[in-house]
């Protein structure tokens, strides 16, 4: 899916696969909670992050940005889940 900003996110979403961030135009930051430490990781223009799968993670997009994200379809016995 293609997304794009401003956008600041102040919850946390888990997804259960991993997530294949490529983006577009513009830098993003993505704040995620792994080990019980949180992190931020810059996402510039032309890059790729391939998130892991359940890594609590709030994507923070700025104006003018866009990204592609991709998502594997989830399971029906799978929930979307915010932390």
């Amino acid at each position: 899916m293609f997304v794009g900003g401003p956008n600041q996110r102040k919850d946390y979403h888990i997804e259960e696969g991993e997530e294949l961030f490529f983006q577009v135009k513009g830098d993003i930051c993505l704040k995620i909670i792994q080990h019980d430490k949180h992190r931020d990781i810059y996402i510039r223009e032309g890059e790729m992050f391939l998130l892991p799968a359940r890594i609590p993670h709030s994507p923070q997009r700025f104006a003018d940005t866009v990204g592609l994200v991709f998502e594997r379809e989830r399971l029906k016995t799978e929930t979307d889940g915010l932390r």
